[in-house]
């Protein structure tokens, strides 16, 4: 479980907890990492281990041999990290760039790669987190949608590389989920609760889905931006 801390990864690692799996939960955020296993391994008869790694630097090597040895095997791997700000518009800092683009994409992939033996040799299931973000490309959140686009291509590749096995990779593009990040913000759509979310998603595993927008409405959201002519869309500014 990658972005377990606050959010929705969070509320899946509770989901799946509560019925009674033995999970690997991992943030870059130490302290609500520790947090959230004690308080999973109090509550519930699952175990959970926490293991707090950055996706902008780590070894996705030495990660996956150290969840394999917790887990003794892999049945879900589900990557829930996203990171986003509201200075993503225009120009922004390098740094903040490269933040953006290795906590969302090529942390993502480089850590999914170290499990993709594990996905061919068993039975087991990719769950990745995208966004509507990624539908079309606009001013704002310019650097996460493109992180989220390049996510979104990598895994129907990986979908395309399981196709001759028992696994599964499914994607969701996420519409407005409640989390910190836009608290307090005037969103255009309802937000969906993490629990909601999550409890979907877990329903989902298993099913050669591919991508799917969570909520499900979000789908005509989706196409109606597509259809919008560009003499209009670039007047729209959301």
């Amino acid at each position: 479980m990658i972005g377990a801390s606050a959010g929705l990864g969070r509320a899946l690692a509770g989901v799946l907890a509560e019925a009674g799996h033995q999970l690997v939960i991992t943030s870059r955020d130490v302290t609500d990492l520790d947090a959230t296993a004690a308080d999973l391994n109090l509550r519930t008869d699952g175990r959970v281990t926490a293991v707090p790694i950055d996706l902008r630097d780590f070894d996705p090597v030495e990660y996956r041999s150290r969840a394999i040895a917790e887990l003794g095997g892999l049945d879900a791997l589900f990557v829930t990290a996203g990171y986003s700000t509201q200075d993503d518009r225009g120009q922004v800092p390098d740094d903040l760039l490269q933040g953006i683009v290795g906590s969302n994409f090529t942390g993502v992939i480089s850590l999914i790669n170290a499990f993709l033996g594990d996905l061919r040799s068993n039975r087991a299931h990719l769950v990745a987190t995208g966004s509507v973000a990624a539908v079309r490309a606009r001013g704002s959140n310019s650097v996460y949608g493109a992180s989220k686009h390049g996510l979104e291509f990598y895994c129907e590749a990986v979908r395309h590389h399981l196709s001759d096995t028992q696994s599964t990779v499914c994607l969701y593009r996420l519409g407005y989920v409640k989390t910190n990040l836009n608290f307090g913000q005037n969103l255009m759509f309802s937000a969906m609760e993490p629990a909601a979310a999550a409890r979907q998603m877990v329903k989902g595993l298993g099913r050669r889905q591919g991508i799917v927008f969570l909520p499900k409405w979000w789908r005509l959201v989706g196409l109606a931006l597509k259809l919008v002519p560009w003499p209009l869309y670039r007047r729209l500014d959301f």
